[in-house]
């Protein structure tokens, strides 16, 4: 980019550059008497316009004003039209510049395929049609025998080819592109990007000194690949040096332009269209690129502090394919699980799951996808290398390409056991009588129900409802320490009684519940008689050695079809009833 610390320097270089460039092209491209073929000075305006906040733009156009002014008088078509064209060529330059920052607020809309699109509506369109009509009747108006329709297509074709041939070239000089790019080359790429753009000039070389063979697709070869290892500007610097090649020989004579049937003008046209195609084909390939280089730099820096977090944060982090294969597990697998990261990839998440928990997990992928911007949280259990269990909660979340499209998983495992323990031990704490140790009536009746509900309409299953006979008595005899160690023995005896997957609750005060899972009426009778046999047979001594002998009645019944906790309650308080008003140490069927 042009600077100095000196506020005229720059202004006098802007001035300079531009007056060369509109010198350069009305020497070597203005036939007939009219205006010159390829304009390519108000490409370099417009690119400085693009660069700099408006209130600078003063300077620049005052310099360049006058550059136009001198080179028309001096070399174009005299002083007569000299300050017409001025006027004329800033006002392109101004039009196009504000059009395009109106439609593409970036200061690099070139960078961008809408960019792209807005730069050659702006530029290589409006801008010079606008200005056509005024610059062929200027024209017409000073020099006497020109045409003035032929001289304003001429004007559009050759300001829009310059606009659009030669404005990203100067974006990049006066933006600093070059410079940077310059910086950044290694002495490979340096060598490589030489020897693409030699193969560019040798070709157009070739192509443009001969006029036997019509070999006007041969550079677009090389300019394809400039295009896809130099970059925006190896593909800016190709057209450039091809339009070059082109008017220079098309100007001195034998091309292939001479295929066709007129005028050096009309050649030059032809070429000039010629040109234009292939800008059209290189901005918006290189705008692509441009934004796959930024793309890919982005996911390399995200990827590499993704790669960061995943190898040194506790939490697994997994990604699965849509299949739910895992293509990467980070490192705390190890730890967590004792797996290897790369022995797991190929093989579906859900084959470390714990079985029961597969359909939970399956169900979590399924809704990430059908929902991607959503995160799904759950716990489920995972096997571990070693068979052990371990809970986790798992974050998940889908992947989507460019198209919206969900193409994969990404989860993040956190090992919650020791929460789930805690949370286990205090729903067990929550649901177990402290004295006894047995569950409380709510952890009691919570089983039940949940039996119920798991069984259908008939679960094969038996309550009774036990209550210590003379309780009251025992507490008034003994003191309630012996109270206490009558319903600890109560306990001690009713576990030893029943399965380990029946339930076992103390209901409140000496009032206690069995559940018998899978029992038959009778076998649960018979479990019911033996635990009041063992504890009227058992004695036990209070606390100062005194002999307790203490009975219980219970009431015991099936669970028929669809029968609620409460009324099955009901029927065994009933059969309780009977088995006390009976005299007591007696177990009472349900009517």
């Amino acid at each position: 980019m042009l600077s100095s610390s000196h506020p005229l320097t720059r202004p006098f270089l802007i001035g300079l550059i531009y007056f060369v460039v509109a010198a350069a092209t009305i020497a070597t491209t203005r036939f007939g008497g009219g205006v010159a073929w390829i304009w390519v000075a108000n490409a370099f305006l417009v690119a400085e316009l693009q660069l700099r906040p408006r209130r600078e733009w003063r300077s620049s156009l005052i310099a360049c004003g006058i550059a136009s002014f001198v080179a028309t008088a001096t070399l174009g078509t005299g002083i007569a039209a000299a300050l017409p064209f001025m006027l004329i060529n800033l006002g392109e330059s101004v039009v196009g510049a504000l059009l395009l920052r109106r439609l593409s607020p970036s200061p690099r809309p070139l960078e961008t395929l809408g960019g792209v699109f807005a730069f050659i509506f702006s530029v290589g369109i409006v801008a010079p049609l606008v200005t056509a009509p005024l610059g062929g009747a200027t024209v017409a108006l000073t020099v006497p025998g020109v045409d003035f329709a032929a001289n304003c297509l001429r004007w559009f074709v050759g300001h829009a080819l310059g606009a659009l041939a030669f404005t990203p070239l100067f974006v990049f000089v006066l933006g600093g592109d070059l410079r940077r790019w310059i910086r950044s080359l290694t002495a490979a790429s340096a060598t490589e990007a030489v020897l693409i753009l030699t193969g560019v000039l040798a070709t157009s070389v070739v192509v443009f000194s001969q006029n036997r063979l019509p070999l006007l697709f041969l550079p677009t070869l090389p300019l394809i690949v400039a295009l896809f290892r130099i970059g925006a500007f190896g593909g800016t610097l190709s057209v450039v040096i091809i339009a070059a090649a082109g008017v220079i020989s098309t100007g001195q004579g034998a091309t292939p332009m001479h295929f066709i049937d007129g005028t050096p003008g009309d050649r030059l046209q032809f070429l000039q269209f010629y040109v234009a195609v292939l800008v059209m084909i290189s901005l918006p390939v290189a705008a692509d690129l441009s934004q796959r280089t930024a793309l890919l730099g982005r996911l390399r820096e995200s990827e590499g502090r993704y790669r960061l977090l995943a190898e040194h944060s506790s939490d697994i982090v997994i990604n699965l394919d849509v299949e739910g294969r895992m293509r990467f597990v980070s490192k705390s697998v190890e730890t967590l699980a004792g797996y290897i990261p790369d022995e797991m990839l190929g093989q579906k998440a859900s084959e470390f799951v714990f079985p029961a928990d597969r359909g939970l997990v399956v169900g979590a992928h399924a809704s990430a996808f059908s929902a991607p911007g959503q995160v799904h949280i759950i716990e489920h259990r995972v096997v571990a290398a070693d068979g052990s269990v371990t809970w986790v909660e798992a974050s998940i979340q889908a992947i989507v390409d460019e198209a919206g499209q969900p193409h994969g998983l990404v989860s993040a495992l956190r090992d919650v056991s020791h929460r789930r323990g805690r949370e286990q031990e205090l729903v067990r704490q929550a649901e177990t009588d402290p004295l006894t140790g047995l569950l409380n009536r709510r952890g009691f009746f919570s089983g039940v129900d949940a039996v119920l509900r798991s069984h259908g309409d008939a679960p094969r299953a038996c309550f009774a409802l036990f209550d210590i006979d003379h309780f009251k008595k025992v507490n008034d005899s003994h003191g309630h320490s012996a109270g206490d160690h009558v319903l600890e023995e109560f306990a001690r005896i009713a576990r030893l009684v029943v399965r380990d997957d029946d339930l076992v609750g103390r209901l409140g005060g000496e009032e206690f519940g069995i559940f018998l899972k899978g029992a038959s009426f009778d076998h649960a009778v018979m479990v019911c008689d033996r635990l009041r046999t063992t504890l009227a047979s058992q004695l036990i001594r209070s606390p100062d050695g005194q002999a307790i002998w203490v009975t219980v009645s219970a009431g015991v019944v099936p669970v028929e079809p669809k029968m609620s906790r409460e009324k099955l309650y009901r029927r065994a308080d009933e059969a309780l009833y009977r088995a006390k008003a009976a005299g007591r140490n007696q177990i009472g069927l349900a009517a």
